[in-house]
């Protein structure tokens, strides 16, 4: 019973977002969900990695980009305009020039309301990316403001990863969403157990 339940829920979901069924893993809240997609992808791959960010970012995602950085990886935190926009030129030129890069920039800024023009900068560093002919850079985006508010087409964007919170949306709190796109690897926060 709990089994369908989460299956109905994981349908459900997929549905809403335009998104496989298999794209999706469940977890805590919009926190685990947002460490997950930048020190899963961070710690997924073999040798140091870039990992650039901008300076609103949200704690859940400025943590463990810092984390990254005390686990050896360099850590690039860029600032925004006037208007709470980062450069996302400079943020693209950076994470090419690196080996290896993980970008994590939020769709909607949950105090300033700015929202970055993520599909831009996944088309800026497209020919890089998992299962787009290379991959060297991993974009993760936290939409958990976003979900509600604004359109969120995750294939549109053209992000690899995507941090939602149920709460956001009237839903249970302590429980979250983070859409993988198929093809992009992710280290595991917990060990030990297969569950969601």
């Amino acid at each position: 019973a709990a089994r369908h339940v989460l299956d109905a829920a994981r349908e459900r979901a997929a549905a809403a977002l335009g998104v496989h069924e298999e794209e999706l893993v469940f977890t805590s809240g919009g926190t685990e969900a947002n460490n997950l997609a930048v020190l899963g992808a961070v710690r997924a791959g073999t040798g140091p990695a870039r990992v650039l960010t901008t300076a609103i970012e949200h704690s859940s995602v400025l943590g463990p980009a810092r984390r990254a950085e005390r686990e050896g990886h360099e850590l690039r935190v860029v600032g925004v305009d006037a208007e709470g926009l980062p450069d996302l030129e400079r943020i693209a030129a950076e994470a090419l020039g690196a080996p290896r890069a993980v970008v994590a920039v939020m769709a909607a800024n949950n105090e300033i309301g700015t929202c970055p023009p993520i599909g831009e900068l996944a088309r800026d560093l497209s020919a890089t990316r998992p299962g787009r002919g290379g991959a060297r850079v991993v974009l993760a985006t936290d939409a958990v403001q976003a979900l509600g508010r604004i359109p969120v087409p995750l294939h549109g964007w053209g992000v690899d990863l995507a941090a939602f919170s149920a709460h956001k949306l009237g839903g249970p709190v302590g429980s979250g969403l983070l859409y993988r796109r198929r093809g992009v690897a992710l280290e595991p926060l917990f060990y030990g157990g297969g569950q969601e």
